[in-house]
């Protein structure tokens, strides 16, 4: 526990969100500027994001998006995102070029 209360307090630092561990709700809406056919590369609010358990199936550029955990800029080691289109949810790695 102390390790990971310590790498938050670094990420913090460098002004790096990580997984909103409350569930608190949502973090806002985005847009989808790219989506690779196979669903497995996003590019959201200028940052690159790539699909950790399975891609993100059947999203496409200009799907709505809420930001359930991580951050609309990249800024975070991994995101939870909600297509408000096809209502699936994806987790993503951050700033994944």
């Amino acid at each position: 526990m102390k390790k990971i209360m310590i790498l938050a307090g670094v990420l913090a630092a460098f002004g790096i969100s990580n997984l909103n561990a409350g569930g608190a709700g949502a973090l806002g809406t985005a847009s989808v500027e790219e989506a690779s056919a196979n669903g497995a590369k996003l590019r959201v609010n200028g940052a690159d994001y790539l699909a950790l358990v399975k891609p993100c199936q059947g999203w496409q550029k200009g799907d709505l998006v809420q930001i359930l955990s991580g951050s609309a800029n990249g800024k975070c080691l991994t995101s939870v995102m909600l297509n408000l289109r096809t209502k699936t949810k994806c987790e993503l790695l951050c700033d994944a070029r």
